[in-house]
């Protein structure tokens, strides 16, 4: 016990129970954690209906009672054929017969491309402000086209590089001659193997900018029987300390020669440090020449650049693509200096854009949603997908609200709770936790992403009323009683999302544990989280979670 508040709440809940008990009354037994299963799927596809069938019964027989569902094609329920909808009601008839309870995923705010697919100019979009372009050939063409700014990119100046760690025009470079070596006009950095542990192998350059403007980074990259812990970046970070590119490169092992690109906006800064390199480099050699820093121009600009998001289908990004040619406006001059002012995508990872929810259209095509989701697919609840939302606040619409990100983020929550309530009564609506979580993603300092300003997130939960159910994935030792008790608070039933693909199945027992501690229960549900659609150990999972109630 924490405190003597503690141990009188201890006493009295003991005599109330003895008093039941000698009154005839017998005391409820505690009900144990029910199991549920992550499991979604492209149900186009008939072999995955079956799959995801077969693992539904796997899950029934291991005791799972719930399965958590969805499919990215439930934002495109009007281009879907005949067959799609024969498999998704096969694949919810399914669940039924199994008495399993279904929890369809809605409102993908965050990893929102699906959605996107609808209209790709609602991305959430970086302001870029009073760009110089200069008229030739009727053509709107961007002032310093074809200049680099980036100072010594091919590596031919090579003054005091051994021997004071330095190369004219870059900041520092790690470990000369031990990591990093120059190679007939490129930085080649290579680690042996057969050593234990891994290293960073990077080099910088300070970069004169003005704000909002929107740079491109080519260069091209060379492998050989490369392995890196961490990551390959390239990180223009702001003098604010904001991180302008979350991009990851498409670098295999063993290549030749290949171009890659990344994009950046300087948002406020007027200087930013480009790093560019690797992160934990464990073995095998990369090599680095040719590198340059030039205007973007319109690359993905909204309603300007026609295949914005829509390449190879709607809602698919891409880092670069030539950009495309805007005329000059009627009566400009060959030679004359416009400045122009608009707004651009950008990309997290692999891909993800996130969609601009204070756009009136957004909260549309939400609602849209979760009619078709409700009229075709019949959930028993609803799981909001708002999860790591990583791109906001920079855009007209986001501005003309005058509210900060957790501000908009909890009026959009609201929004769709309160729409799937109206679209269907009674039925639960669950939302991820780390967004709304002040130990997580909403946490009360730094900067998050590229979302507009330090601790953007904060507040957000002011959004959430008790009656919505938490799905916790914040399992970190570190903060986990925190988040539990956050949203214990504010009376929120929590279940606990666990696995996430994890050797180690024992990790959720400390959790169920601490679950317990904060607020005196068992957690409603315990899902089988799977990210990588390994379900080798669904039935293990299970036997794990059970230990911990016996």
């Amino acid at each position: 016990m924490k405190n003597m508040k503690d141990v009188k709440k201890a006493f009295l809940f003991l005599c109330a129970s003895l008093m039941m008990a000698g009154a005839g009354f017998a005391v409820p037994a505690e009900q144990p954690p029910a199991l549920w299963v992550y499991l979604f799927s492209n149900f186009l596809v008939d072999k995955n209906v079956d799959d995801a069938i077969a693992i539904l019964r796997r899950a029934k027989e291991a005791g799972y009672t719930g399965v958590l569902t969805g499919d990215s094609k439930f934002c495109r329920w009007d281009d879907m054929p005949e067959h799609y909808f024969k498999n998704v009601t096969r694949f919810r008839e399914e669940i039924r017969s199994l008495g399993m309870e279904c929890w369809a995923g809605v409102c993908p705010i965050g990893y929102s491309n699906d959605l996107l697919s609808r209209d790709p100019d609602l991305a959430e979009a970086l302001p870029v402000s009073n760009a110089v372009f200069i008229v030739k050939n009727g053509l709107l063409v961007p002032e310093g086209e074809g200049v680099n700014i980036l100072k010594n990119g091919s590596f031919e100046q090579t003054d005091g590089f051994y021997e004071r760690g330095r190369l004219p025009g870059w900041g520092f470079v790690d470990d000369p001659g031990k990591i990093t070596f120059l190679d007939n006009g490129a930085l080649r950095m290579e680690r042996d193997v057969s050593k234990e542990g891994y290293q960073n192998a990077r080099i910088t350059q300070r970069l004169q900018v003005a704000p909002f403007s929107y740079w491109h980074v080519s260069m091209k990259v060379k492998t050989e029987d490369f392995e890196a812990l961490g990551e390959i970046k390239i990180n223009p970070i702001g003098a604010n300390g904001q991180t302008l590119n979350h991009q990851s490169p498409d670098i295999k092992r063993t290549q030749d020669w290949t171009t890659v690109h990344a994009v950046f906006n300087s948002l406020e800064n007027e200087e930013v440090n480009l790093y560019i390199g690797v992160w934990g480099i464990r073995g095998g050699k990369i090599w680095w020449k040719d590198l340059k820093v030039e205007p973007a121009g319109f690359m993905n600009a909204l309603n300007i650049d026609p295949i914005l998001g829509r390449i190879p289908y709607g809602g698919c990004y891409d880092a670069w693509h030539k950009p495309p040619e805007v005329k000059a406006p009627e009566g400009a001059k060959e030679g004359d200096k416009i400045t122009m002012s608009y707004h651009h995508s950008t990309i997290i990872y692999d891909g993800q854009v996130g969609i601009c929810f204070a756009a009136p259209k957004t909260r549309e095509l939400l609602k849209w949603q979760i009619e078709k989701v409700h009229k075709h697919f019949q959930p028993d609840a609803y799981m909001l997908s708002h999860d790591e939302i990583r791109q906001c606040g920079w855009d007209a619409a986001c501005l003309a609200t005058g509210k900060t990100p957790g501000e908009m983020l909890a009026e959009n929550v609201r929004f769709c709770i309160d729409t799937v309530r109206a679209e269907d009564p009674g039925k639960p609506v669950a939302v991820w936790s780390d967004m709304f979580d002040p130990h997580h993603n909403a946490r009360p300092d730094g900067f998050y992403y590229l979302v507009r300003g330090k601790a953007p997130w904060s507040g957000s939960w002011q959004g959430l009323d008790s009656d919505t159910i938490i799905v916790n994935w914040n399992m970190g030792e570190g903060n986990r009683k925190d988040t539990l008790a956050h949203f214990d608070k504010m009376g929120n039933t929590q279940i606990l999302a666990g696995y996430y693909d994890s050797p180690d199945l024992r990790r959720i027992h400390g959790w169920m544990d601490a679950h317990r501690e904060v607020t005196g229960k068992a957690p409603k549900a315990v899902i089988y989280t799977t990210w990588c659609g390994d379900f080798t150990k669904l039935e293990a999972f299970a036997e794990t979670v059970r230990e911990r109630e016996q």
